[in-house]
């Protein structure tokens, strides 16, 4: 009897001071479990997940894993909840967390490269039923186990609470060569104050801390196939834990896609993982294949995972700061509203006196705006809304609100509630047939535009400013079969400018290479230059559209500061609609936030 109780006190004094924590195969899918530094990932979403895990079912009650997150970024800081439970074992062993955590991410130096890091604090709690507990004095001889009889024991609850603080921080990072490719390397630290834990005996024990260390690299193969090798190191107490694997991604389109990945958890498992990616939601799917010392006591028995995260969007657009450029001129008086200008300019640059000529059009609506450049040219506007109005004040422009006189919401295109059959653009194609949905097309086109009216919609048309041929994706082409790009258009030698998540605002080193764009161009006698404006896919798509509006209006507007004249300069602005690279991977992301300039020959 004495024994038996000795026995399962120390197992229950050992898990405490030195057994690892649970884990996942599938620790991506539960980031905030990996790295309290995750907290938060992804911009202008709530994310909402969940993962369940069993293993060792031959055993009367198997281990069992589950955990469940949410979390949502907010500016520069980010919000999060954890919840994770382990359960094995007859007598109900079981440890919970309940971890509220808090982010904080930071851009490093140019490009795509953030430093983030993040705390939790909750409550941590073990423990047994000792109800489920038999001893010596409760078997009756020749009756068996009788549960009425006293244990003789004096046991106490099997339950002991602490307070729990994590902190981590991740590194992602973006490398420029030849192959385009991402990264994230992240370090965290568990159990940092070594929580005190009580046993039935009134022993007080330390839960050992655990530090865990993790990178990942993906490389684009191409626009479709991404390959993601991947690491991962964990320490705690007298039990370490190291995993390898390579990760598959295939995009099978902008907003979907699947990966297949293989690995191996050292002396313990072979890995399988497969992840499928649908727009807001993506399933996961882990196995264990055991091949650990223990595989044929715990009957051959392997291990699987389910997973699940659901994104959902809620940052709604917000209007443009009355004064931009901080120049003390109001945006709706500034004809320069993205670069610091002087008054008698009217808010554009002092150099611009000596560079521009003065220019002179039409403005039908006498708003100050001229028509080429005025989105809504027979409405008085203003500045921050491109000619554009919002009666409302919902913070949807009346170009694309649908209900321009009701206050809305985004979803419902600028109206309060939802209205069946719409069509957003005003193109007489509805919405749930149009696929430039904010862009005024042509139903030959599915309401996509064809600007070089060449029968190819600028969905599809490689050149999409000068007519072409079909058969050459809308560029003018030879009879020998090759496409002639110099006939009417010219690619100025440079990237193209991209732009941070939900910004429009040009950073440093890409006004150095406009400034040289700029230089070429004053050279020049005659020209047309247009300027395309792109979003990625997060987000509302009318807002994307109001996004990619503002981009490419910033662009002009630098170039028109450093003496380009405005009248050789279109702009056209595209939302998420005409993607660079995939929008399920950070780096595709990053290629589509960005105005790309196009040289154009006048004939």
């Amino acid at each position: 009897m004495r024994t038996v109780y000795i026995i399962i006190i120390g197992l229950f004094l050992f898990n405490i001071a030195n057994a690892q924590d649970g884990h996942y195969t599938q620790f991506s899918q539960n980031p905030l479990f990996l790295n309290p530094g995750l907290v938060g990932g992804e911009n202008g979403q709530i994310r909402l997940g969940g993962i369940y895990r069993s293993q060792w079912q031959s055993v009367k009650a198997p281990y069992t894993n589950y955990g469940v997150f949410a979390d949502a970024k907010l500016k520069k800081f980010s919000l999060g909840l954890l919840i994770n439970q382990n359960k094995a074992g007859d007598t109900g062993y079981k440890k919970s967390n309940v971890l509220f955590a808090l982010g904080y991410r930071k851009p490093i130096g140019e490009g795509n490269n953030t430093l983030s890091i993040g705390a939790q604090v909750g409550l941590n709690q073990i423990g047994i039923d000792p109800t489920k507990l038999t001893f010596d004095n409760q078997y009756n001889p020749g009756v068996g186990f009788d549960e009425t009889l006293m244990s003789g024991e004096n046991l106490t609850n099997g339950t002991t609470k602490m307070t729990d603080v994590n902190v981590g921080l991740t590194y992602n990072f973006e490398l420029k060569s030849t192959v385009p490719s991402q990264g994230e390397i992240g370090l965290a630290f568990y159990h940092v104050n070594e929580p005190e834990a009580v046993s039935m005996t009134g022993e007080v024990m330390n839960l050992s801390r655990k530090v865990v260390a993790h990178g990942a690299l993906n490389f684009d193969v191409n626009e479709r196939l991404g390959v993601e090798p991947m690491l991962l190191y964990a320490a705690q107490g007298h039990a370490t834990e190291i995993v390898a694997g390579l990760n598959l991604g295939f995009s099978l389109s902008d907003s979907s896609g699947f990966k297949l990945g293989i690995g191996t958890r050292l002396k313990d498992a072979i890995l399988f993982t497969a992840q499928i990616n649908r727009k807001k939601v993506s399933f996961g799917f882990g196995f264990d294949y055991n091949i650990s010392k223990l595989r044929q006591a715990g009957n051959f028995n392997n291990a699987m995972e389910v997973s699940m995260i659901y994104r959902i969007p809620f940052k709604a657009p917000s209007r443009e700061p009355l004064d931009t450029d901080k120049d003390g001129i109001l945006d709706r008086d500034d004809d320069c509203p993205k670069v610091p200008g002087i008054e008698k300019l009217n808010g554009c640059p002092e150099e611009m006196q000596k560079k521009e000529e003065v220019v002179k059009g039409p403005d039908f609506d006498k708003d100050g705006i001229l028509d080429d450049n005025d989105l809504c040219p027979y409405e008085f506007g203003y500045v921050q809304f491109q000619g554009c109005n919002d009666q409302d004040a919902d913070g949807i422009w009346d170009n694309v609100d649908v209900c321009p006189s009701l206050p809305g919401k985004v979803e419902n295109h600028g109206c309060p509630i939802e209205i069946p059959g719409i069509d957003s653009d005003r193109d007489g194609v509805p919405d749930r047939f149009d696929k430039c949905i904010y862009i005024r097309g042509l139903a030959e086109f599915n309401g996509c535009p064809d600007t070089d009216r060449d029968g190819v919609s600028d969905l599809l048309d490689h050149c999409p400013y000068v007519k072409g041929k079909k058969a050459w994706d809308g560029c003018p082409g030879d009879p020998n079969g090759d496409i002639t790009k110099s006939r009417g258009r010219r690619e100025i030698s440079v990237n193209n400018v991209e732009f941070a998540t939900n910004k429009a605002e040009i950073r440093g080193d890409y006004r150095n290479m406009l400034d040289r764009v700029a230089e070429k161009l004053l050279d020049q006698t005659q020209f047309r230059l247009m300027l395309e404006g792109h979003t990625d896919n997060e987000g509302n798509p009318s807002y994307n559209i109001q996004l990619s509006q503002k981009r490419v209006y910033a662009v002009r507007d630098y170039l028109i500061s450093k003496g380009v004249n405005r009248n050789y300069i279109e702009i056209y602005h595209f939302g998420e609609n005409k993607p660079k690279g995939a929008n399920d991977t950070e780096y595709g992301r990053a290629r589509n936030r960005r105005v790309e300039l196009i040289l154009l020959d006048v004939e």
